[in-house]
């Protein structure tokens, strides 16, 4: 019997000892990961996925429709920005989330705006807010063709 207390009393011992691996990795447990969904429409340095859902939230726009997405823009340095896009009542709520974002401080910025246009070139199509409440980037998506 003193041998299984003993070798219990060097279990503990040693699961003691052993150092947490969880703590080792240097991630944000806020930012990574981040929980993917699958209307998420992802901009990593122009290469676009899910445009499709893009569209069809502009389309609602268009014609007057409650919508809303989600957008992941990842920056140069590999870091993500959150775009939150909400059509409701004529009006397009945005709410920009850098909380991700290392090198830049962390901030949540809300706006309204008026309309979500869509300009087309030979080389890309671009949609922009117009007559936000605040002055931000109005660039909100640019699809190369």
């Amino acid at each position: 019997m003193k041998k299984i207390y003993v070798l219990f009393f060097i279990l503990i011992i040693y699961g003691c000892d052993v150092p947490n691996k969880s703590h080792d990795i240097k991630m944000d447990p806020d930012i990574f990961p981040y929980p993917k969904l699958l209307e998420d429409i992802t901009d990593k340095q122009g290469e676009i996925e899910n445009k499709e859902r893009f569209e069809k939230f502009y389309n609602n726009v268009q014609q007057n429709k409650t919508d809303n997405i989600r957008l992941v823009r990842y920056t140069p340095e590999g870091n993500l920005v959150f775009y939150y896009l909400e059509y409701q009542n004529e009006m397009i709520y945005l709410t920009i989330d850098t909380k991700s974002n290392i090198n830049e401080q962390k901030s949540l910025i809300q706006t309204t705006c008026i309309s979500l246009k869509k300009v087309q070139t030979n080389i890309s199509e671009k949609y922009l807010l117009e007559g936000c409440d605040k002055t931000i980037d109005n660039n909100i998506l640019i699809i190369k063709k």
